[in-house]
């Protein structure tokens, strides 16, 4: 440990923890929203997908965590890594607007 009592090993684990669970969260997402035109009940499907990916991000969030400040922090910048690595895999979502050419 050193003087801000952080455990790097333990930072870079919940790091890719948080990681793997947003990269979780994302795909069951984008699954549920492609499956949405097919089912009979749309908001029963979006409610029990939603409260489970949740329930599951949640979970493993707050046991990496274990109760240290760090930790939840690395593992909610993973989270986001995720999200934001997923979009530019599937390249639905541009990083920065387009520029229009001025006349």
């Amino acid at each position: 440990m050193n003087d801000l009592g952080m455990n790097w090993p333990g930072v870079g684990i919940a790091l890719a923890a948080g990681a793997a669970a947003g990269a979780f969260f994302f795909t069951a997402l984008k699954v549920t929203v492609d499956r949405l035109p097919s089912t009979q009940q749309p908001y029963l499907l979006l409610g029990v997908s939603f409260l489970l990916r949740a329930s599951v991000v949640v979970a493993v969030i707050l046991w990496i965590g274990d109760g240290r400040l760090p930790r939840y922090v690395a593992a909610l910048a993973g989270f986001v890594l995720a999200r934001i690595a997923l979009l530019r895999l599937w390249g639905h979502v541009p990083l920065r607007p387009k520029e229009t050419p001025k006349p």
